[in-house]
């Protein structure tokens, strides 16, 4: 979050799977070179995916989000006010069977992004803490 560049960038990476991320205020998501390849599925996106120099994708069940979604996402706080356009509109790949919160995700119609916002409890407010931890200076937007 927060980037001014894209937030995953793939080179020489083959059968790369990005599968249920959230990404917000970044340019999105580059694989680059004939040697990178990637499966695209059940993210939130701010931001585009590209592929260039011979670089192949497949992509599924993409969609962007916005920040009138969520309650303050750019503290990473990303409890919802409304509900998200990929509420239960995901398709669950094998490998992914629980979410950023270790809920377990649905076999049918998963929500998007790296929360599964059902009927188990997840803290989204223990996230900011988590991110915090690994981004100092998040800490600085979440005081303004």
């Amino acid at each position: 979050m927060n980037c001014s560049d894209v937030a995953i960038y793939l080179i020489r990476a083959k059968g790369t799977k990005l599968l249920h991320n959230t990404l917000y205020k970044t340019r999105g998501i580059q694989i680059r070179f004939e040697t990178s390849s990637a499966d695209i599925w059940n993210n939130l996106i701010s931001g585009d995916i590209r592929r260039r120099d011979g670089a192949y994708h497949v992509e599924t069940n993409n969609t962007p989000i916005f920040m009138r979604e969520f309650k303050n996402p750019a503290a990473a706080d990303f409890t919802l006010t409304q509900k998200i356009p990929g509420h239960d509109k995901g398709i669950r790949p094998d490998a992914i069977r629980d979410d950023f919160c270790g809920q377990k995700r649905p076999k049918a119609k998963p929500d998007l992004g790296a929360i599964e916002y059902g009927a188990e409890s997840c803290d989204v407010a223990a996230i900011p803490r988590a991110v915090e931890k690994l981004h100092p200076d998040i800490a600085k937007t979440r005081r303004r």
